[in-house]
C-alpha cells in the first residue's frame, strides 16, 4: 500500500510485503508519485468546473 500528498510530491505511507529489491521499491515510488500528481490535477480541475458551474 502506498499514499501520497500530490500537493508535496511525497510519499505518506509505504506498506509492502515480500521480498523488493531497493531499485524496484524506487521505481514503483516514482511510478507511483507521477500518476498521483497527474490524478490530483484532474481532480482539481473538475472541483474548479463543478464550483464555478454551481455558482451560475
Amino acid at each position: 500500500m502506498i499514499t501520497c500528498m500530490p500537493s508535496r510530491y511525497e510519499i505518506t505511507q509505504l506498506t509492502f510485503t515480500g521480498e523488493w529489491s531497493t531499485p524496484m521499491i524506487n521505481e514503483g515510488m516514482q511510478l507511483y508519485l507521477d500518476a498521483c500528481a497527474k490524478l490530483a490535477k484532474i481532480m482539481r480541475s473538475c472541483l474548479k468546473e463543478t464550483a464555478s458551474n454551481s455558482q451560475e
